[in-house]
């Protein structure tokens, strides 16, 4: 099969579900003339300048879309954790303790709490599980990390003295 029949096959099967959908929301008006008015207006007439009417144009445009994913021609996906690049920052590693918090479920999750400084200035950084063997005291660092939900998942850690 071609790629221009594939094409229109795809065209027909979401123009026949637009129209479908049309007669759906026009039959919910209360006489014939009113279902008449608004199946002509979907069908690309001018809608009249009724802000209203044009807000529930846009509205079946929106649902006739989302209508369309049934013929497989459109995919609608969500993505709920993004592989962002890693954040990083540098400094003088002064203080690494280890510790725990409850994570949203409320069951204990170990942490390592980092204290860096970088020209006076403190930041602190919780890191997921036990990192103390990656983390030297008094060494300068530079650490890559990602964000989680209840700390830092450590990717790297560079020692730059």
């Amino acid at each position: 099969m071609s790629k221009d029949s594939d094409l229109m096959t795809t065209f027909a099967c979401e123009w026949r579900n637009l129209e479908a959908f049309t007669e759906r929301i026009a039959s919910h008006f209360e006489t014939a003339s009113e279902r008449q008015s608004i199946a002509g207006k979907s069908r690309m007439n001018l809608i009249p300048g009724n802000s209203s009417l044009r807000t529930f144009f846009a509205a079946q445009l929106l649902l006739a879309g989302l209508s369309l994913t049934g013929c497989g021609a459109v995919f609608v996906g969500f993505i709920s954790n993004p592989q962002l690049p890693p954040s990083s920052t540098t400094g003088k590693i002064v203080a690494v303790v280890l510790g725990s918090v409850d994570d949203p479920q409320r069951n204990p999750l170990t942490i390592t709490t980092v204290t860096l400084v970088n020209a006076g200035l403190e930041s602190t950084l919780n890191f997921c599980g036990d990192q103390r063997a990656r983390l030297p005291i008094d060494e300068v660092v530079r650490v890559d990390f990602t964000r989680e939900i209840s700390c830092f998942l450590l990717v790297n850690v560079f020692v730059l003295n």
